[in-house]
């Protein structure tokens, strides 16, 4: 699938849509220095698509624990983004990609907030973003289970962010220990792909 990408990008080197497929691919495939690579170079090129390009840059960012960068796309991101209400809904017919980008946002915040130890934030941002997931949810789960699945995935990431928050710090080995057991065995009850099983 990247080869194909790339061969679009020698056709169109400004094709947004396949610069965004490669970042996708590859931090699926865990190649995430690469991910922030290709993404800070594709901006520098072509600086109109960095907002195209923000939720692959801030998961990569988070993931290489390079909080400086990660703050700087979170400023820009929250200053412009567009209210989930709003975004739900394009042309009265339900956008259902744009919860998912909505959601990489706030999940760089979180993280953010609990790198900064910050909880109360991380826990307001935590339920923002599960409501904003609650309407795309109920039209997706009118269509097919496989519209519906991505939501659950994020519904199910939340839930264990949110059980990191309330860890006891006085009995944190023995209860993270437990809490990791149950994530396991809830992973491995997820579909076996990548992009659910490595987001």
């Amino acid at each position: 699938a990247i080869a194909c990408c790339e061969q679009a990008l020698k056709k169109n080197p400004e094709d947004i849509t396949s610069h965004s497929a490669i970042l996708e691919y590859k931090l699926q495939l865990g190649h995430v220095e690469e991910v922030l690579a290709h993404a800070e170079g594709t901006i520098a090129r072509y600086p109109q698509y960095k907002s195209k390009l923000r939720a692959q840059t801030l998961s990569a960012a988070w993931r290489l624990g390079r909080w400086s960068l990660l703050d700087e796309y979170l400023d820009e991101s929250l200053e412009t983004r567009i209210p989930a209400t709003a975004s739900n809904h394009v042309g009265g017919e339900p956008n259902f990609s744009a919860p998912l980008h909505d959601f990489e946002v706030d999940l760089a915040s979180m993280v953010s907030s609990l790198h900064k130890k910050n909880h109360e934030q991380a826990r307001a941002r935590l339920q923002l973003s599960r409501n904003s997931l609650l309407n795309p949810l109920v039209a997706a789960s009118m269509e097919s289970y496989e519209r519906v699945y991505p939501f659950l995935v994020k519904l199910h990431m939340l839930r264990e962010l949110e059980d990191g928050l309330v860890t006891n710090p006085h009995n944190k080995q023995s209860e993270l220990a437990s809490k990791r057991e149950k994530w396991d065995s809830r992973l491995h009850l997820t579909k076996q792909s990548l992009s659910t099983r490595e987001p």
